[in-house]
């Protein structure tokens, strides 16, 4: 079958990049150059081989200025498209987060390519804990405020909003899920496809998305049980 994201329209090479909060009017336009060279010193070599994910606050940065309690922050995924398959699908990822619509997603901002092997993403920056860093204590604190059954139930409905949005994500596991107020948020979709559609690459994870869900409640599961019984370990 086609993959029908090869329809979605590719970023164009740019000078600036605009930051505009939702139901705000004002925002930031700040020079791709200052973003890059931001990057780049915040790494030892650059801003790293395949992709890296920062931390970044637009308003302060364009205005050359230390971040304030009131500033937006977002997430600034610079992927460097070193060969042919990243090149053709990690460039999609704003066109799958457009589509899926936030809530369980971040909200994608703006992309842009820095350069012809250089692609840069901006989304909506997630606070919280990573599962596979954390999964013991936030697995320990669902338990005691009685949300382990409804963390796992939105997990599952992760799934089906992916499926009806005609997206496989096919790389969900722990690394790839934060976890903001108790609730799940699937991040990373730099090699989703569309549903029914060939796996991007030989994936590394389990490239089926209602078996890696599977995997995942199973482990969510077992940790439970090990925390609430641990005689029985």
């Amino acid at each position: 079958m086609p993959d029908t994201a090869a329809s979605f329209t590719p970023p164009r090479a740019a000078r600036t990049v605009v930051f505009r909060h939702e139901g705000s009017s004002t925002g930031a336009t700040i020079d791709l150059e200052v973003i890059a060279a931001r990057l780049s010193s915040l790494a030892a070599h650059g801003a790293g081989l395949g992709s890296r994910v920062w931390r970044i606050v637009p308003m302060a940065m364009a205005e050359n200025r230390t971040e304030r309690a009131d500033d937006i922050i977002y997430a600034c995924k610079w992927v460097n498209l070193d060969d042919p398959v990243r090149a053709l699908h990690l460039p999609r990822e704003f066109g799958w987060l457009n589509r899926l619509g936030g809530g369980y997603f971040p909200v994608p901002v703006a992309q842009a390519m820095l350069r012809p092997d250089a692609y840069l993403l901006v989304a909506e920056w997630i606070e919280g804990r990573n599962l596979a860093l954390h999964a013991p204590a936030i697995v320990a604190e669902l338990i005691a405020a009685g949300t382990f059954k409804r963390f796992c139930g939105d997990l599952i409905r992760i799934l089906d909003r992916l499926q009806e949005a005609g997206v496989a994500h096919s790389d969900i596991w722990e690394p790839n899920i934060m976890v903001r107020d108790q609730r799940p948020v699937l991040l990373d979709f730099g090699w989703a496809r569309t549903l029914g559609g060939a796996p991007a690459r030989d994936n590394l994870h389990q490239p089926d998305d209602r078996l890696a869900m599977t995997q995942l409640l199973l482990r969510l599961g077992a940790l439970r049980r090990m925390l609430t019984h641990p005689q029985a370990t």
